[in-house]
């Protein structure tokens, strides 16, 4: 995807904390549902438009932001 697009996902304020929230390390998904203040199904369901955006992927252990997701956060939001 593009950096619009992924711009356009972290310009929601629920979208913006989960990139904030695994911004400096891998977290799995009841983590970031803490983090975020958010039910399980509801964080999964953010996770999968933000893994299909390219914003973030899943490394085996947690969800990491991609080099993409980086880039958009720190140019725009930092």
């Amino acid at each position: 995807m593009s950096e619009k697009d992924v711009l356009d996902w972290f310009q929601t304020a629920a979208y913006l904390s989960i990139a904030r929230a695994i911004q400096t390390s891998p977290k799995t998904a009841k983590e970031i549902a803490k983090i975020i203040g958010h039910q399980d199904a509801k964080t999964g369901e953010m996770l999968g438009y933000l893994e299909r955006s390219g914003a973030i992927e899943y490394t085996g252990t947690g969800w990491k932001l991609t080099t993409l997701g980086q880039k958009v956060l720190t140019k725009y939001f930092e």
